[in-house]
């Protein structure tokens, strides 16, 4: 038997419920609860010093007067855990990330550029 239709019916018989019968992976996942299943989980106090780290690159940003939609591209992060997402969901850090490099890079813009004419002119 060729290895490829090998592979292609054991997909499609492990999805076959007659041969699965009563697994536990059958089923899917039940969504997060969000706010709520991180206070179960790690406490309120840990959940309000999460919820202050989650906001720290919004008031960071707001701070250095970067415009404002670079600052709030920072609060996607709280905004997307506040729904159920998970903390390890990749996406949300990376938004967070740019949105700090985005802000450092328009506050310092001027310096750097007054700093390599200087050392160009002497």
């Amino acid at each position: 038997m060729d290895p490829i239709m090998h592979g292609f019916n054991q997909c499609i018989s492990l999805l076959n419920p007659q041969y699965r019968g009563a697994a536990a992976w059958g089923e899917p996942d039940e969504p997060g609860l969000g706010v709520l299943g991180l206070a179960a989980e790690i406490g309120l106090p840990l959940l309000g010093v999460l919820f202050v780290y989650l906001v720290l690159p919004y008031f960071w940003l707001h701070r250095l007067h970067v415009p404002e939609h670079i600052a709030n591209l920072a609060l996607l992060q709280p905004v997307v855990h506040l729904f159920g997402a998970q903390l390890n969901l990749t996406y949300p850090w990376i938004v967070t990330a740019f949105a700090l490099g985005l802000g450092f890079a328009a506050k310092y813009k001027s310096r750097v550029s007054e700093v390599t004419t200087e050392a160009v002119v002497a």
